[in-house]
């Protein structure tokens, strides 16, 4: 099943909504700001060279992590959909 191109507009923006509400979590401030502090103490250990290509890699992986949590979010609303049409017929 194709996704209208007003419905996939409106998914996005739930997405955005969602991760907005995600991220201001206490439980994952808490959880970030412990993080940031670990990223402190390593990034300075390391040299200029081993952390300019850290740098390549965590942005790889942060691009990785929301590509699949969009596709993620996707499938999950294009299964309701189906179940959805499925009920109707």
């Amino acid at each position: 099943m194709k996704v209208p191109h007003w419905l996939q507009e409106a998914l996005n923006k739930r997405i955005d909504e969602l991760s907005y509400k995600f991220q201001e979590s206490t439980d994952i401030i808490q959880l970030q700001s412990r993080s940031d502090l670990i990223l402190k103490q390593v990034v300075e250990s390391m040299h200029p060279e081993v952390y300019k290509a850290f740098l390549e890699w965590e942005e790889q992986l942060t691009s990785i992590n929301a590509m699949q949590s969009e596709w993620l979010y996707m499938r999950g609303c294009r299964t309701v959909l189906n179940c959805s049409l499925y009920d109707f017929y």
